[in-house]
């Protein structure tokens, strides 16, 4: 599946494999055992730790865009949204409040999410 996201792969840092990295992440939600491979662990870097926030929201985003089925949405609910809204949520609040209310994706990828941030965005 897709490309080699280990140490030892193409260079995850680089922001041009992004839309790369999106399509991969997604391709994973449907086999078994998504937490333990490589593009998971950059994800998670890129929306869990301090690494580049800003970049992390984007792929977010992107990721969100590319879904095609609901259980794409609830992985995302349940892991890189969730980490956003933890560990970045003044970057995203706001835009995510407006993308919660216009856009259904948005909403059904927030309601799978497990936040402790969630309690204030669902009203």
């Amino acid at each position: 599946m897709g490309l080699d996201w280990s140490s030892d792969g193409i260079d995850w840092r680089d922001q041009s494999f992004d839309e790369a990295i999106a399509r991969d992440w997604l391709e994973a939600t449907h086999a078994a055992g998504l937490p333990s491979t490589n593009v998971w662990f950059r994800v998670w870097e890129l929306t869990h730790e301090n690494l580049d926030p800003d970049r992390g929201w984007r792929l977010l985003k992107r990721m969100v865009q590319r879904t095609r089925s609901d259980q794409e949405l609830s992985f995302i609910g349940y892991y890189p949204l969730a980490h956003m809204l933890d560990n970045h949520a003044a970057l995203i609040a706001g835009e995510l409040e407006q993308l919660y209310r216009t856009d259904p994706k948005w909403r059904q990828a927030f309601e799978g999410q497990m936040s402790s941030s969630r309690n204030g965005m669902s009203s």
